[in-house]
């Protein structure tokens, strides 16, 4: 029998482990209305977790252990419209991502603050759609969705400082080997997150459920299905903690945007943590 017991949890994926996807999540939120379209997660250098909006550049700051929403604060006044892809956070600043790859940076806000912006033009929205933003390694990371013309599905690297593209950390997917691994067809990214405490990048991609784990240059290291898939219709957002816990965000689809929190070890509030 004990051998039996141990057959099972080889058959448990390595990255599935880590992350403690073999099993429901630690912690599942329905989020508050005004996020049902919830496309980005960002994590602060503190541990606070922030959400970005599909149509107005409302940033939200998300107890993802309680469930419920800190604060709120936009870019501009009114709100810039346009359809946002991706948040991140290099340690001053939050950035946000339009599919169309135009950044805007902002400092944090108080509750209900309305505060002034940069914009960026990268231009990567001529080669593909953008559907999602990373920080690492002091470089912005801009995830490609679908490609236009000739391009191949990458990751392009903008030096925020410079405003232009650092090509020597950009790279392109590994798509073919993610693909014979999980015996799918096609791959269309939605989210990209940093695992510091690892130093390796995670991919997730909505229509085709899958997470999928890349070296910090794109070499491919492993990919899963999502379990209990009926928790992610439509996984937009992701971020990974300091210490491994894994956070995915799915649009609310015409309802409540949901939260989803998994970790191999107890969850604790952010404050509790020694």
């Amino acid at each position: 029998m004990l051998a039996a017991c141990n057959a099972d949890v080889q058959e448990v994926p390595e990255l599935a482990r880590r992350y403690g996807l073999a099993g429901e999540p630690g912690r599942h939120w329905s989020l508050p209305g005004k996020l049902y379209e919830i496309s980005g997660l960002a994590l602060t250098g503190d541990g606070r977790l922030f959400a970005v909006n599909d149509e107005r550049a409302v940033i939200y700051e998300v107890d993802y252990l309680a469930g419920g929403l800190r604060k709120a604060f936009t870019l501009g006044d009114p709100a810039i419209r346009g359809d946002f892809e991706g948040i991140a956070h290099d340690g001053t600043r939050f950035w946000l991502v339009t599919s169309d790859g135009d950044l805007f940076a902002a400092p944090e806000g108080a509750d209900g603050a309305r505060v002034e912006y940069e914009r960026q033009e990268t231009g990567f929205g001529r080669r593909c759609e953008i559907e999602g933003l990373a920080w690492h390694r002091a470089r912005l990371l801009v995830l490609c969705k679908a490609t236009r013309r000739d391009e191949e599905l990458s990751v392009y690297a903008w030096d925020s400082e410079a405003a232009i593209e650092d090509e020597s950390a950009g790279f392109e997917l590994p798509v073919a080997a993610i693909l014979e691994h999980l015996g799918i067809a096609s791959l269309h990214p939605s989210g990209l997150a940093v695992d510091s405490g690892r130093g390796t990048l995670l991919l997730i991609a909505a229509r085709e459920r899958v997470l999928v784990e890349l070296g910090p240059a794109g070499e491919f290291l492993g990919a899963i299905e999502l379990p209990l898939a009926g928790l992610h219709p439509q996984a937009e957002g992701i971020e990974v903690t300091e210490s491994g816990t894994l956070i995915i965000a799915d649009e609310g689809g015409g309802g409540r945007a949901r939260l989803a929190v998994y970790s191999a070890a107890p969850l604790t509030k952010p404050e509790e943590e020694q």
